[in-house]
């Protein structure tokens, strides 16, 4: 199966094996993503510490049933 950023190939083995490959049009996105991946890592205790003030806030629900909740 080949999508334009992607290929996929599956292999027919016990365990199931699947690899994933960037195509040429992909593989410059690479870059784009290896640094959000490290901006990712960098922030990390950030990121964390707001997602569990969201979940504190809004009791676990999904940002569209959140935007309906009082803001506090």
């Amino acid at each position: 199966m080949t999508a334009a950023l992607l290929t996929r190939t599956v292999y027919t083995v016990i365990p199931h094996k699947v690899d994933y490959e960037l195509t040429d049009l992909g593989r410059p996105l690479g870059t784009v993503f290896c640094g959000a991946w490290y901006r990712g890592e960098q922030y990390r205790g950030e990121i964390e510490a707001t997602c569990q003030a969201f979940t504190e806030r809004t009791g676990g629900v999904l940002l569209e049933e959140a935007s309906s909740l009082p803001r506090r």
